[in-house]
């Protein structure tokens, strides 16, 4: 089964640093912290099944997820597959009830590309493996790390990908 839930992959961190604060004199130092913006952040889409990471994608800076995004995705995912699985010729697909995921524009896309999409009940962000499983352990990672540019990230995201065991995505769908 092939599970796509976006999340955002942090590019650098929060970072605080204490300056003390002008008081009366006599008074105790009372010291203040000061919080620096973090770097910008990423967003990653990921598709992945029992076995491993079938494609990912990192959205260019300034973009958001809409329906026209999210089709533009699936036919570079249906591309890709083909290329690495030729044989494969039904695709079952689950997502959350987000917008892009649902409109009309989606299900058209979703039916021209022949995949079938498993259905994800309302309420039930439990159910949403990548939040749950996947992203978690990949923030755990990438956490505390400053990251120079998006393909820096991508290639740090690639390398966690790579080296997790063959256990790690069959023990994330039986979450």
């Amino acid at each position: 089964m092939l599970k796509n839930l976006t999340d955002i992959v942090s590019k650098g961190m929060i970072s605080s640093s204490i300056l003390p604060l002008e008081t009366n004199p006599g008074s105790p130092n009372v010291k203040k912290f000061k919080t620096v913006p973090s770097a910008k952040k990423v967003m990653l889409t990921i598709f992945w099944n029992a076995r491993d990471v079938l494609y990912t994608e990192i959205l260019t800076k300034g973009s958001t997820v809409n329906s026209d995004r999210y089709c533009a995705t699936l036919r570079s995912l249906k591309q890709h597959i083909r290329r690495i699985r030729p044989e494969r010729n039904t695709f079952l697909l689950h997502h959350d009830n987000a917008r892009p995921h649902c409109s009309a524009q989606t299900q058209d896309a979703m039916t021209s590309l022949k995949f079938t999409v498993v259905p994800h009940p309302p309420y039930s962000p439990d159910l949403a493996l990548s939040d749950f499983w996947l992203f978690p352990k990949l923030k755990e990672t990438l956490k505390c790390q400053h990251f120079s540019s998006d393909a820096v990230v991508e290639a740090a995201v690639r390398k966690w990908i790579n080296s997790q065991p063959e256990t790690f995505f069959m023990d994330g769908m039986n979450k």
